[in-house]
């Protein structure tokens, strides 16, 4: 017998859905290091944009930088250092903060 596909929905209307990732580092065999992300978890986010701002480093030219914040659901391994990715280049998380019981805002900037 078939059975209706059912998908999740998310939350409200503003949610997408969003992978929390973290960084696996190790050594190669000709003295340097690799990075690989790994999925940690896949949340419902409500994604608001913080702004914009130039930055620029030494001798460097300046650079577009990106900030906003993502509610969900709290997830015990969301941490500072990880990355989010959702509908185009990654964002990377600079916070978690748990304000509400079961809820988190996580402070994320990336590179325009």
């Amino acid at each position: 017998m078939d059975r209706p596909v059912q998908t999740v929905a998310p939350v409200s209307a503003r949610e997408a859905l969003a992978t929390l990732e973290s960084a696996v580092e190790s050594e190669t065999g000709f003295a340097g290091r690799t990075r690989v992300w790994s999925e940690v978890a896949s949340l419902w986010v409500a994604l608001t944009p913080g702004g914009a701002a130039m930055d620029a480093g030494q001798d460097q030219r300046p650079f577009r930088v990106e900030t906003a914040a993502a509610t969900a659901r709290d997830h015990p391994l969301a941490a500072s250092g990880q990355r989010l990715t959702l509908n185009g280049p990654p964002w990377r998380v600079l916070a978690v903060q748990r304000t509400e019981p079961g809820r988190m805002t996580l402070l994320l900037d990336r590179n325009a």
